[in-house]
């Protein structure tokens, strides 16, 4: 885990005029809608929580927000209320429980379309508070835009939630590319989710990869792959995290697994230590 020097670091070269860099987050990006991206999210980030982390989840799907449908939670405040300043930053910051805070996001509001500019001042408001955070974690929208690109910037890394399917698979390989063209070089990791039992997700990983390779010139890292998992629907029908579901289930116990994973070879840490 980056100590309080490191994040001051950081917040130094944020002053200076380099890319806002958020200590210790992540981007959950795809490149279509229906790949389970806010769905990994949630649960990645809960987990987190669970072994202990404080996190911040901030709901960036802006107009298409569901990941307080995930938790069934009503939001009292939405970044639309700071956007639209009706309220102060910390106070659109809501708490699902002492290690577990979120941003929520809204649907169908059309009384004000925020733009990439409304994006980079909640950014700039999350780096100031982000201290108080092991981690960071950001739902964003699916497919492309300069808001999703302001986030992604802002980041140390990124996660592509992928299906095996060749359009989510050729759509994650643009989403790629358009990071590249704007110059984003944040570290990616791949995950591939709905994994039936036939199939492999390292392969699908290495179809992203050997394209991402040859054509951009770059690695995204293979995090790992989610199964199709009965588990997953009954905790949508329930408006609840899989945890609450069944926590031993398939899907569950590899996003627990992706989690210490990504703790252990980013930050050292694991279960034990960590």
């Amino acid at each position: 885990m980056s100590n309080q020097a490191e994040k001051l670091r950081i917040l130094t070269a944020t002053a200076q005029g380099s890319n806002v860099l958020i200590p210790n987050s992540v981007a959950v990006v795809s490149g279509k809608g229906g790949t389970g991206k806010t769905f990994f999210a949630v649960n990645f980030a809960k987990h987190l929580s669970g072994m202990g982390k404080k996190v911040l989840l901030v709901d960036l799907d802006i107009n298409f927000a569901n990941v307080h449908l995930a938790l069934n939670v009503e939001p009292e405040k939405t970044m639309f209320d700071f956007f639209m300043q009706r309220d102060l930053f910390e106070e659109i910051i809501s708490r699902y429980n002492e290690n577990f805070h979120l941003i929520f996001g809204e649907s169908g509001n059309f009384d004000y379309l925020p733009d990439a500019s409304d994006v980079k001042n909640l950014i700039k408001n999350i780096v100031k508070i982000s201290a108080n955070y092991d981690f960071i974690v950001f739902d964003n929208s699916s497919g492309i835009s300069e808001e999703l690109f302001t986030a992604v910037r802002s980041v140390e890394y990124s996660f592509v939630v992928l299906n095996p399917e060749v359009t989510s698979v050729l759509d994650s390989y643009v989403i790629l590319k358009a990071f590249k063209r704007k110059r984003i070089y944040n570290k990616m990791f791949v995950v591939v989710n709905k994994v039936n039992p036939n199939e492999k997700g390292k392969s699908v990983y290495t179809n992203i990869r050997k394209a991402a390779e040859k054509f951009l010139k770059f690695t995204p890292e293979y995090l790992g792959a989610i199964p199709l998992d009965e588990s997953v629907h009954e905790s949508f029908s329930a408006l609840q995290p899989l945890e609450n579901i069944n926590p031993s289930s398939a899907a569950y116990s590899e996003i627990k697994n992706l989690a210490e994973k990504f703790l252990k070879e980013t930050y050292g840490l694991d279960k034990k230590t960590g």
